[in-house]
């Protein structure tokens, strides 16, 4: 009898393959966990670091296991492919938060009035930094679109269209007072949650009544991290886009659709 070959099945294939399995599967619980109260924010903090080490893991030991397949002949080539096919979407994730990062200054409390700042009910309401100016100076770098609009429109009108934007996207309204009720004009206070993982943010809209039509100022801040990601500065713009789309339907916003307001 002749004697058999020893088949050499790559066991970093393998590892990839489980643990790319259970990488993106960690995220989503923990993002669905997270919605419905089952998840604190601290335990999805860890949750979201497990599942990107996971998928770094994955990907790592699915290209050593090619590599080792390509050179020594062994077995497992399909696993190390699942695993990274498996791993892929975590990794996108992840990529695109390291860029964000880089990419973005470090503000996670965006307003488009630093001047008159708009003041959240709750009594953790600090400004973001000692100094607005230099503060108002870096964000208007790095979004210089994200800026208050003014509308030849009453305030009534502009707040009406305001809250059903509110209710349009789900925001939990804590407050709201429309502009004939508040002496600083109507202001609708709100919990926004973040795409993906619903984090809780704070956002404030606030509509003036002014001589010359009416201001809208809208200020988005993180619960948790230094870093945003963009993420304030994004549901910003496009509330107040939104918003220039609903009102040229009563009127052209002074200055053309969604002009902003000069400061």
């Amino acid at each position: 009898m002749g004697a058999r070959v020893a088949i050499r099945r790559s066991r970093a294939a393998l590892y990839s393959r489980r643990f790319g399995a259970v990488a993106l599967p960690v995220l989503a619980l923990g993002a669905v966990g997270h919605r419905v109260g089952a998840v604190d924010t601290d335990t999805l903090l860890v949750v979201i670091l497990v599942g990107f080490l996971l998928a770094t893991a994955a990907f790592a030991a699915g290209v050593y296991a090619l590599a080792d397949i390509w050179h020594s002949g062994a077995q497992g080539a399909g696993h190390a492919f699942a695993g990274l096919i498996y791993a892929a979407p975590a990794l996108v994730l992840l990529a695109l938060s390291l860029y964000a990062t880089a990419a973005y200054p470090r503000l996670a409390d965006i307003s488009t009035d630093w001047d008159d700042p708009l003041r959240f009910s709750a009594a953790d309401d600090l400004a973001p930094s000692e100094d607005l100016g230099a503060y108002a100076a870096i964000q208007n770098a790095a979004y210089p679109d994200v800026t208050a609009r003014l509308y030849a429109v009453d305030a009534e009108q502009v707040f009406a269209v305001a809250e059903e934007l509110v209710a349009d996207r789900g925001w939990r309204v804590a407050e709201s007072f429309p502009p004939e009720a508040a002496g600083d004009g109507g202001l609708i206070e709100a919990e926004a949650r973040t795409p993906i993982f619903g984090f809780a943010d704070d956002v404030l809209v606030r509509v003036q009544g002014l001589p010359e039509g009416t201001r809208v100022d809208v200020r988005s801040r993180s619960r948790i991290g230094e870093h945003d990601l963009s993420t304030n500065a994004r549901r910003i713009r496009a509330f107040l886009n939104d918003l220039d789309a609903a009102l040229a339907g009563v009127l052209n916003p002074s200055g053309g659709a969604g002009a902003p307001a000069a400061d």
